[in-house]
């Protein structure tokens, strides 16, 4: 079940970032922020935004407040703290063989 909640999480997030004015001015932000301030955008409010929904969707992971009780890795896993780095070396290695076989020329 969490595995299923994090895909629509990535899908929802994709369509905002990629579909909705908000998510254009988080990338303006992003690539030049002064830039985005002289353009009229509101770079504070910007922010303020990203910065809550990411703290929102950490409180979701199952992660705590006091620390090393919980990651998003782990709730989707199951797996002991011991292993997650591990586990966390195999995930960013398989995605970038999967990311050079996605631009590998045909």
């Amino acid at each position: 079940m969490p595995l299923l909640f994090v895909i629509l999480i990535a899908v929802v997030m994709t369509l905002f970032l990629n579909r909705t004015i908000w998510g254009f001015r988080i990338y303006a932000v992003d690539g030049n922020e002064v830039a985005s301030g002289l353009s009229g955008i509101s770079t504070d409010r910007v922010k303020i935004m990203v910065y809550s929904l990411a703290g929102f969707l950490t409180a979701i992971g199952g992660t705590s407040l006091v620390g090393e009780e919980g990651t998003i890795l782990g709730v989707l896993t199951g797996v002991s703290a011991y292993w997650l780095p591990a586990v966390q070396g195999l995930v960013i290695v398989v995605a970038i063989m999967l990311d050079q076989l996605r631009k590998r020329p045909r």
